[in-house]
């Protein structure tokens, strides 16, 4: 699926692998340059020395592609997904306990929602639930900057006469 969440975060420096060497202008590792061409005009190749500086060459390099829908595939993550999506634990006081009050049962219960997600490696970024696109055949695209999943607790008392 695509994710804008992914594309902003890289966008303003929040996504991990954007805090590479702090940051600071690097070399990329095991890169070349083409430095001359050879007398069969096939070209020839030395090593980079050239950092990447902070500034407009840094968001080329983390993928920065923009222009009408142009979706770069950097973007695109594996929507697997396991989720804890409600647990519930109630506990119903004995009888016993109840035979002298107006009351038939009384339950309390602990209640939690979306407790726990579980995503691939690749996809630190959002909710493959997640969309901005509908919820029909277009929700499968993806999310484009969706508000993230909410993580509730709560309790609740049930009374019965």
């Amino acid at each position: 699926m695509y994710s804008r969440t992914k594309e902003m975060m890289y966008f303003t420096g929040t996504a991990p692998e954007t805090i590479f060497n702090d940051r600071q202008p690097f070399i990329v590792p095991n890169s070349v340059v083409q430095v001359d061409v050879d007398e069969d005009g096939n070209p020839v190749y030395g090593e980079n020395t050239v950092p990447i500086e902070v500034g407009s060459t840094l968001h080329t390099y983390w993928g920065q592609s923009y222009g009408g829908g142009d979706f770069n595939k950097k973007f695109l993550v594996d929507k697997s997904f396991v989720k804890l999506r409600e647990l519930s634990i109630s506990y119903s006081l004995p009888a016993s306990l109840l035979s002298k009050t107006p009351f038939g049962n009384v339950q309390i219960s602990l209640i939690g929602r979306n407790l726990f997600i579980w995503t691939p490696d690749e996809n630190d970024f959002v909710d493959p639930e997640s969309t901005t696109f509908g919820n029909d055949l277009e929700a499968d695209y993806g999310e484009y900057s969706a508000t993230p999943t909410v993580r509730s607790m709560g309790v609740n008392l049930r009374l019965t006469f």
